[in-house]
């Protein structure tokens, strides 16, 4: 047995096991959110390096979490998550919902990752609801110390952050 392993029976070990490495369950959240090439993964979970999540999705897809796939045309790699997966985002979001009630989280601006929410904000914007003309949105956080404006752009249906 490895030795990351609890060398036990357990289901829940065992579960433990795969889902347990730091970043996973993030990974698969940004995944579950849309994103499937590594880049737009990167985005999604700020603070992790390349090569770790260069290994992270190596050992998810050893585990059968997610698919790698590359496109033999454009060369673009794109990761899939796997039926067994899928299976695990009812569990993962009832995590996120029990520890929303649960877990005292100290929500200040001092704390806001703006990068991140906007990466997150261009995911619940319905662009099919605006004309083809080009948009532009302007979101302003004054009391940040550093990167206040952040720009949502709308081209002929595709956006760009």
């Amino acid at each position: 047995m490895s030795q990351n392993s609890y060398n036990q029976f357990c289901p829940i070990a065992k579960a433990c096991e795969v889902l347990e490495p730091r970043w996973t369950l993030l990974i698969m959240c940004e995944m579950w959110s849309g994103s499937s090439r590594f880049n737009e993964i990167r985005r999604g979970v700020p603070g992790m390096s390349p090569t770790l999540l260069s290994k992270r999705l190596k050992g998810m897809e050893e585990q059968g979490l997610i698919n790698r796939s590359e496109n033999s045309k454009t060369g673009h790699i794109d990761y899939k998550i796997t039926e067994i997966g899928q299976e695990l985002s009812p569990i993962v979001f009832a995590l996120g919902k029990w520890a929303h009630r649960n877990i005292d989280a100290d929500v200040t601006l001092e704390k806001l990752d703006a990068k991140l929410l906007m990466w997150n904000v261009r995911r619940k914007i319905d662009f099919s609801k605006f004309t083809s003309q080009k948009k532009v949105i302007q979101f302003v956080f004054s009391e940040l110390p550093k990167e206040k404006r952040f720009f949502l752009v709308n081209i002929a249906s595709r956006y760009k952050y």
